[in-house]
C-alpha cells in the first residue's frame, strides 16, 4: 500500500513545486527582482517539473474531483463521450458560426485581392 501512495505523493510534491516556481516567475516579472539569468533558471526548472508532472496530470486533476463543467473540458469525461462533447463544443464556438471569419474578410481579403492566390 505504501508503494501505491509514493508516486502520488511525489506528484503532489512536484505540483507544489510548480506552484511555487510559477509564483516566483510571476513575482520576478511583476517586481523585476531577478536578473535575466536567474529568470531563465526558473523557467528551465518550470519546464523540468512540467515534464515530471505530465504523466500524472490526469490522476492529479481527478484527485481534486473537479467537475467536467468546471474544467470546461471535453477530455477525461466521466461518461467517456469525448468525441461527441468535442463536436458539441466546436459547434457552439462563435468562430464556427460563419464559414469565413469577419476578420478575414476585413483584413485579409483586401490583401489577397491583389494576388492570384
Amino acid at each position: 500500500m505504501a508503494e501505491a501512495k509514493q508516486p502520488f505523493a511525489e506528484g503532489l510534491r512536484n505540483l507544489c513545486l510548480l506552484h511555487g516556481l510559477l509564483a516566483v516567475e510571476r513575482g520576478a516579472v511583476d517586481m523585476a527582482c531577478l536578473a535575466p539569468a536567474q529568470r531563465q533558471l526558473v523557467k528551465t526548472e518550470i519546464h523540468r517539473v512540467l515534464k515530471l508532472i505530465r504523466p500524472m496530470a490526469v490522476v492529479l486533476v481527478d484527485a481534486f474531483d473537479l467537475s467536467d463543467h468546471y474544467l470546461a473540458s471535453a477530455l477525461g469525461r466521466y461518461d467517456g463521450n469525448v468525441y461527441e462533447a468535442l463536436y458539441k463544443l466546436a459547434q457552439r464556438e462563435p468562430l464556427n458560426k460563419t464559414t469565413v471569419s469577419p476578420a478575414i474578410k476585413k483584413h485579409l481579403h483586401p490583401l489577397l485581392g491583389k494576388s492570384k492566390l
